[in-house]
Parts: structure tokens; sequence; C-alpha cells
């Protein structure tokens, strides 16, 4: 409770005081809440005319674009009467009782007098640093030019020439070590890098933050840049954009820096070194490539000064000048700040070309386990592509295959196992298995929860797990290999191919389509749920259960022959029928992969396959 003493001095003697609250908590006031504070209060004021002068409260309301309240700032009212009322929002809310009708004049105050001159000294301490980081590199430099200098001219073209190649090599390949940590070493995408370091520095002089977010997602999504790193920078050039003094020396300083480097120095590091001298200043060296800009002794304090600017700017942004016409039927006031963008955008998983062999296949799951440690999981594609991709079919074709097994059937009865259960068709005996391929689970690692979840498979930590990868060009030859995109009419046109003394064409016809599928699914649950089936596996529980809850004796028919094709064909209750999984994962949309259905018509044991297929050690998850 905000207390304040106020004497009109056109009344009485008399203290008049007014009782300001505010709640603990608020969210943005609906436009037909009622004021809790009666319009009119029982004592008007007397203007200088002498004239009575009815009073009513005045609430207030400040608000971000977000709809979060603006806290903890100052408010001046000037009245009607030209008199000055002080309080301070509370949750984005304050309420002035007993301001007389009429005019008044509404300020918001982020910051004062003294914040103003504090920004003002902060600039120059933070100039300053960028001074001393100036001043250390150009002594460095002095020497490193004093000792070219003293080298002949043969030894110095060989350096400035093995320089000059350091830097090609470097600028386009990443510098091996960091500047800007590209990972995909292609023309098209050190163009894009390239262009986006450069023109960072432009925008950054502009101020076009659009600009600036476009650029550094350009970055972000063709390095192994932190998401966390670039973000924190971002927000922080977001508000720095603001200050015109602060901003030009900030956009200034990498090419002053660069060009205080010595004459060998600036051939060696040449390419995208720009952006990582400005990464520096703005992360204190950690989110930047390994440099003297990072490790100078001066970046931490360069970076706390203008963090300690950035403060300053974020509570001037929220002075405002309002004027409102308050009337009985007037007594609310909101205010709304927009709120500039905070984040980048989360780089997808990054494409790469289709791998060679099974070697380079392995490596990338090495490189996606550490993107996922950096970055988190990252879908590789959205719900819609994987939609498209699975009505095209083409992913069947895919070179390299990939089964996520139980270890536990790496072996049956002392000899190799096999890839999935024998099944005997019409057109061969071998093993019959669902898998999905290579280019589908990359961006899952070889995590095995992180498979599982985008399987649509619930993870059990008390099994093991390997990863088979299946280099379908050697196996087809091998095992005659055939393999669809399972959906409700090609995994129906398999049943009605492969197994004709098992299903009608009629009854393939009715299983085969997403009414009865969700019928099958509900009950399937429903028999697990009732008890009388003891696991996942058990039929002759689900049996009992469909006898005694199917309409009539087609209905159970149906129900035994969908029961039976799970067994046979392994599509059970989860079977979606568009040739995806379902996903687990969280805030990953609806779908995890696409997925394949394999069948052998020879039978090959896992040794049999030789080089054709590679198992991988025991998987563990991210962190164990």
């Amino acid at each position: 409770m905000l207390a304040l003493l106020f004497r009109h001095p056109l009344l009485d003697d008399s203290d008049v005081t007014y009782e300001i609250t505010s709640p603990k908590t608020a969210s943005e006031p609906s436009a037909n809440s009622a004021p809790s504070i009666a319009p009119i209060a029982d004592l008007p004021m007397v203007s200088e005319a002498g004239e009575q002068v009815a009073v009513v409260p005045l609430e207030l309301n400040y608000f971000d674009s977000n709809n979060d309240p603006v806290d903890d700032i100052g408010v001046e009212i000037l009245d009607s009467l030209g008199q000055l009322h002080t309080g301070t929002l509370q949750g984005g809310l304050l309420t002035m009782p007993d301001l007389p009708i009429g005019q008044c004049q509404i300020s918001y105050l982020g910051t004062t007098d003294v914040d103003e001159q504090q920004l003002i000294e902060k600039r120059k301490v933070f100039k300053q640093y960028l001074s001393d980081m100036l001043a250390e590199i150009k002594a460095q430099a002095a020497r490193e030019d004093a000792l070219f200098e003293q080298q002949d001219l043969i030894d110095q073209w060989l350096i400035q020439l093995g320089a000059t190649m350091t830097g090609v090599y470097d600028g386009g390949k990443s510098v091996v070590q960091g500047i800007a940590d590209i990972v995909t070493f292609t023309v098209d995408v050190q163009l894009q890098v390239y262009s986006a370091c450069y023109d960072l520095i432009d925008s950054l002089m502009r101020g076009d933050i659009p600009a600036i977010k476009q650029q550094m997602e350009t970055i972000l999504a063709h390095t192994e840049k932190s998401h966390q790193s670039l973000t924190e920078a971002f927000e922080l050039l977001v508000v720095i954009v603001e200050d015109d003094e602060t901003r030009t020396a900030l956009a200034n300083f990498p090419n002053d820096y660069f060009n205080a480097h010595s004459f060998v120095e600036k051939h060696r590091i040449g390419g995208i070194f720009l952006f990582e001298i400005l990464l520096a200043v703005l992360t204190a060296g950690y989110g930047a490539a390994a440099s003297a800009a990072s490790k100078s002794k001066y970046v931490v304090k360069a970076h706390k000064a203008l963090t300690e600017i950035a403060d300053i700017i974020k509570r001037k942004r929220l002075n405002r000048q309002q004027t409102h016409a308050l009337a009985p039927s007037n007594t609310k006031t909101v205010e709304k700040i927009e709120q500039p963008p905070k984040k980048l955008a989360q780089p997808k998983f990054k494409r790469l070309p289709p791998p060679v062999s099974i070697a380079e296949a392995l490596n990338r799951l090495t490189l996606a386990r550490q993107s996922i440690i950096k970055h988190g999981y990252r879908a590789k594609y959205s719900d819609d592509e994987l939609l498209a991709m699975a009505q095209a079919g083409k992913v069947a074709n895919e070179r390299f295959h990939v089964r996520f097994m139980d270890a536990n059937y790496l072996e049956y009865k002392g000899k190799p196992g096999n890839l999935g259960q024998p099944f005997e068709g019409e057109s061969g005996y071998g093993a019959k298995y669902w898998s999905t391929t290579f280019d589908q689970i990359e961006d899952a690692d070889s995590d095995p929860k992180i498979i599982s979840e985008k399987l649509g498979l619930d993870y059990q930590p008390d099994k093991q797990f390997v990863m088979v990868v299946i280099d379908t060009e050697k196996t087809k030859n091998i095992a005659d290999t055939h393999s669809i995109i399972p959906t409700y009419q090609n995994l129906g046109k398999f049943a009605k191919e492969e197994l004709p003394s098992n299903f009608s064409v009629e009854e393939v016809d009715k299983l085969m389509t997403p009414e009865f599928q969700s019928h099958y699914a509900q009950q399937y649950q429903a028999a697990l749920d009732s008890g009388l089936m003891k696991d996942e596996w058990h039929t002759a529980g689900a049996v009992k259960y469909f006898s005694e809850h199917s309409a009539d004796k087609t209905e159970f028919d149906l129900m035994q022959k969908r029961l039976l094709m799970q067994d046979k064909l392994g599509n059970n209750q989860h079977f979606l029928g568009n040739g995806l999984t379902k996903t687990l994962l969280p805030n990953d949309g609806q779908f995890g992969a696409v997925e394949t259905f394999n069948f052998e018509r020879k039978l090959v044991n896992l040794e049999e396959f030789g080089d054709a297929i590679k198992i991988s050690d025991i998987l563990t998850p991210i962190g164990k």
C-alpha cells in the first residue's frame, strides 16, 4: 500500500490522504471490468475559479505486447487542476483515487536523470575498453611486424604465401577450430554464411533488427554455434541498436580490430573473422571462436559495460507520455509497449546429402549426437514433409535403411539371429521386419530413448538395443529383399498377394481402413485394460475379450482376422496406415518417421550378410 499526502491550496488545512493499492499479481485487465472504487468521491475539489470539480479514480494499466506487466516504475500524473500526483506501478497496475475530472497528463518513468547521466558515463567506459582491446592487439601486431621485417625477401614471400593459404583454407572451411564453425563445406553454404557475417555488421550500423535476426539465423543454421550463445548475443544487439552512440561504436569495432592486426595475421585469419570479433564482445568471449578478441583481458569488461548500458536502455524504453480525458465514464487507461523480437528461431536439423557408405553413416550419427548435446533434439522434417514423403513412396528405395532392435535378437539358440521374424509368403520364405531409413533416423542419433520415442515406442530402459545399418544395394542381392511404405493400400496389397490363404480380398478391404483400425485399436486397448490379456502379445486373452464384446459373429470374425494380421505382418493397434510412426517426443508434431515394411524372400542370418550390414555396439542414451 502506498500513501500519498496531498494538501489542496483551495481547501481547508486538513490533510487528504490518498491510499494507492495494487495486487501482488496481475494480468491484463478486461476493458469491461468495473472499477473497484466509486466513480465519484463524496468530496469534490474546487478549481481556481472557485467552481466545484467532481473527482473520480484513475486506473492505470501498463503491459507489453506479450501481455506481461510493466512493473516497479514510477508514475507522475498532472491533473486538470495542475496538481502533481506520484505513484509506482505494481504488477502493471496503479489506481489513483480522487482525481479531478478533465484532461490529465500521465508520465511513465522508466529512467531518471541519474540514469541518463549513468548512461553517458557507461558509454565512455565501454568505448575505453574497446580502445584498450585495440591497443592490446596493436602492440602484438607491432611485435609481429617487426619480426616479419627482419626476414629476407624470400622468407617474407614464403611467410605471406603460407599465411594466405592458411587464411583461405581456414576462412573457407571454418578455421578448422572455429571461425563460424561451418559444418557443411559446400560453396552455396560458404557464400550464405560469408554474406550473413559481413552483412550483419552493416545491418548493425543501420540498426536494422529484422536483417540482424535473419543473418544470425543463417549463421546458426549452417554452423555449430550454440543457439543459446547466439540468442543471448541477439537479445543484447536488439537493445543496443536503440542507442545510436553505442551501436556505432560496436559496429565500427570489428573492422578497427581486424585492421589493427599484423600484416601476416590479417592474411591468415581473413574469412569471416569480423563476425567473431563482434560475437566475442557480445558474449564475453564465450560464444566466439578462439581468437585474440575472445582471449583479450578487456573483453569481459567490455561485455559487462555493454550489458549495463543495455539495462538502462531497456528501462528507458518504458518512458511514455500519455494524455487522458478523465471522466466518470472514462476512468481507465491502458498503455502498451511493443516488445522487439528476443529469440532466434531454433534451426532445423542440418540436412546433408545421403551418405555413400555405411562408415559415413555411422560417422554422421556421431555428429548427430554432438549436435543433440549442444542444441537438444531437432526434428529433421516437419509433419507435412513426412506425409508428402510417405505418399510419394520413394523412401523405401533409399540405399541405407536402419533396423532398431532388441539386442537379444542378435542370437537365436547360440546361432546368429535374423533381421526379423521368419515369414512365409507366396513369393518366398525369409525374415519380415519393420524399419526406417538412415535419412529418417539420423536426427535421433544413436540414443535408444530418442529413437524409441521417435518411432512411437515406449522406451524400456531395462532392455539393451542395437542399430543395424543396412546397405540395401547389397542386401537385395543376398536376401532378395522387398521394401514398401506400409500404408493401408500398400500393406493391404502385400497381404492379398503374399497371404491369400489367410485373408480374402474382401476381408483385407474391410480391415485396412481408418475406421476399422480405430475400432480395433479401441477394442485392443480395452482388452489390455480388462486384465484378460497378460501382456500386449497375449492373443488368447484378446480373443476372449473380443468374443464377449463383439456385436455379432461377423464382427467377432473380423476382429479375429485383424488379430491374425497383426501376428503375421506386425501392424498392431498403433498402426496409423499413412506410412508414418506416431512420435512420442514432446513438442515435435504428430509424426516421427516414414517407416518401411521389409520382406526377405530368402532367409539369411546376420552373419551371412557380411559387409552389407553393420551392427552397432549396445546403444547408450545421451548422458549415460
